[in-house]
């Protein structure tokens, strides 16, 4: 972890970046404190990651992808190293942007997807989506969508037309995925302790100071995950047998519906579902969603 802190400890002036080649055997079992560490840096750091060896650490590199926008690669035994991190060194010599931020001009309120956004290299792609709040107001053919850095605007974008409104909930439940995944791979802050303390005390002490951060974002995974229907690490459960006896005395078989769904639709839909237009912009959040809760 102590190049990871120096990287935390010497960040760069604004609008540079950095580019680091991990190597790693896959012998890792910190993988959560590695990617904690590394979100603290993902504003100003890029990581390209190489996984050697026959035990790789999919969870590691694949993690390290997601949390600071690099590459990864995984090289096979008795493979030419070389070769590899040529490749991955053309990426890395890329020119990007930073420091961008997109504006909606439209006459009603939006939350953004993603909320933070990552440096964008050359011959990647930028997609942010705008999840409207308001059900009432009528979509402005006028509206305009600008993206720009502290130096000046990059691009804008004008909609001539009213988008085809449609009722698939694509948009909506793509940007909710997004917002999903920032919030579960998203740092928690932590509190600096005095050095006096003990151990055992101090990390009780992080624990609780983290307790309401970690509630609030528990909460709005959960909101999202429920109400555009998109599985989360917080809505998803996994029931795990423990008995030791092979007898099936006393076991109860309890039928759960589950909406079978194709290309997106489910096949049979509930009368009392209540359907909202989206667009390609803006997005109804008025759903009705049905969940199954255990009982006490």
């Amino acid at each position: 972890l102590k190049p990871l802190q120096w990287l935390d400890k010497n960040r760069l002036k604004q609008g540079h970046t950095r580019q680091i080649f991990l190597l790693t055997d896959g012998e890792i079992s910190n993988v959560n404190e590695v990617l904690d560490l590394c979100r603290s840096i993902l504003n100003f750091t890029r990581i390209f990651s190489f996984d050697l060896g026959h035990s790789p650490s999919h969870s590691l590199v694949k993690g390290l992808v997601r949390t600071t926008n690099g590459r990864f690669v995984f090289i096979p035994p008795n493979e030419n190293v070389d070769i590899y991190v040529g490749e991955q060194l053309q990426k890395a010599l890329q020119s990007c942007i930073t420091d961008i931020q997109v504006k909606w001009n439209i006459n009603t309120t939006e939350m953004h997807a993603p909320t933070k956004l990552l440096p964008v290299y050359a011959n990647d792609r930028l997609i942010v989506y705008a999840l409207a709040n308001d059900q009432i107001s009528t979509f402005d053919p006028n509206s305009t969508v600008e993206s720009y850095t502290d130096q000046c605007r990059l691009c804008e974008a004008n909609i001539g037309r009213v988008p085809n409104m449609n009722n698939d909930r694509t948009i909506a439940r793509l940007a909710a995925k997004v917002l999903i995944l920032e919030l579960q791979h998203a740092k928690i802050p932590r509190t600096n302790t005095e050095s006096s303390l003990q151990v055992r005390f101090q990390e009780y002490h992080q624990t609780s100071a983290t307790n309401s951060e970690q509630d609030t974002t528990k909460e709005q995974i959960i909101e999202l995950s429920l109400k555009y229907q998109i599985l989360s690490s917080c809505t998803t459960f996994v029931g795990v047998e423990k008995r030791t006896d092979m007898s099936n005395t006393g076991m109860i078989l309890r039928e759960l519906p589950i909406k079978i769904i194709v290309d997106d639709q489910p096949l049979q839909r509930p009368h009392s579902a209540k359907r909202h237009p989206i667009s390609s912009l803006t997005s109804s959040n008025g759903l009705n969603i049905r969940c199954l809760r255990k009982s006490a």
